[in-house]
């Protein structure tokens, strides 16, 4: 038979006091074949910590256009309203980038919108997340039309990326048409991740 046995910590001099619920109901604590760490809970019970989920997490979204931006040439979208970072930390002031907090896989995303200032022939758009500087992946798309865009919001660039706490994403589009010029449009776009659990 197993035995429940309970130590006190060698340099410890306080009390470990397990309090029974107000019940008249009998209760079985279960515990599961492991080590590990039980759950810690803020005095309510209404906030538990110890629970893996999906954070460190963000949000954020493009509040205004860019304009003149050079063709062909990558520009980082700077999507200047976060929507929520949970655990980590998001710049939407200067360096328009997230910093997690804790290492980990992370899946990022974006997705944004565009027009070029050239409304002739072919375009060809890039989608690029950076990861410290550094392009770790690329979603291309091909737009043909003889209208005034060259960039589209149905395209996402995503990847699963590993970060270390102090690493940082961000995201860059580029616009390769005819034209000098380019504009990211204003309320367009989307930029979020997720740490992946389990991994």
């Amino acid at each position: 038979m197993s035995k429940v046995k309970i130590a006190g910590h060698a340099s410890g001099s306080g009390t470990l006091t397990i309090q029974a619920p107000d019940t008249s109901s009998s209760r079985t604590i279960t515990l599961p074949d492991a080590t590990g760490t039980l759950l810690n809970s803020d005095g309510d019970g209404s906030s538990l910590t110890g629970i893996a989920g999906n954070t460190p997490c963000f949000q954020a979204t493009n509040s205004a256009d860019q304009t003149g931006l050079a063709d062909n040439t990558w520009t980082k979208v700077e999507f200047d309203t976060e929507a929520f970072s949970i655990g980590g930390t998001y710049d939407d002031t200067t360096n328009y980038r997230w910093t997690p907090g804790v290492a980990g896989k992370y899946y990022i995303a974006f997705h944004v919108s565009g027009l070029s200032t050239d409304t002739s022939a072919h375009k060809e758009t890039l989608w690029i997340i950076y990861k410290n500087g550094v392009a770790v992946d690329e979603t291309k798309g091909y737009l043909n039309q003889m209208v005034n865009y060259g960039m589209g919001g149905n395209l996402t660039a995503h990847a699963i990326i590993d970060l270390d706490a102090d690493d940082y994403v961000e995201a860059y589009a580029k616009n390769n048409t005819n034209a000098t010029t380019w504009n990211i449009t204003g309320d367009t776009g989307a930029f979020w991740g997720y740490r992946l659990i389990g991994t």
